[in-house]
């Protein structure tokens, strides 16, 4: 069961660094479109933006997962009473 609670842990660990890095490519894009405007990158930050709402929903459901987890580890665990 730690396992898995760990495995969570990683996934929640790398979906927060991927949508730092999409947040930092949004800003770059968009402070490139002031310098030089171009069609696609309005396209781009709209496909980023998308992206950084589905990893949020997806670090979401692991944070719940990951806490019902541990909470099943714990009744598993603890002493007969």
């Amino acid at each position: 069961m730690s396992s898995r609670i760990g495995d969570l842990d990683s996934k929640i660990v790398r979906i927060g660094t991927t949508v730092d890095a999409l947040i930092s490519w949004k800003e770059h894009l968009e402070s490139t479109e002031q310098l030089e405007p171009s069609p696609e990158i309005p396209k781009l930050i709209e496909r980023l933006e998308a992206l950084e709402t589905q990893l949020g929903t997806l670090d979401q459901k692991f944070t719940e997962t990951r806490a019902k987890l541990a909470e099943i580890s714990g009744l598993i665990h603890k002493e007969p009473i």
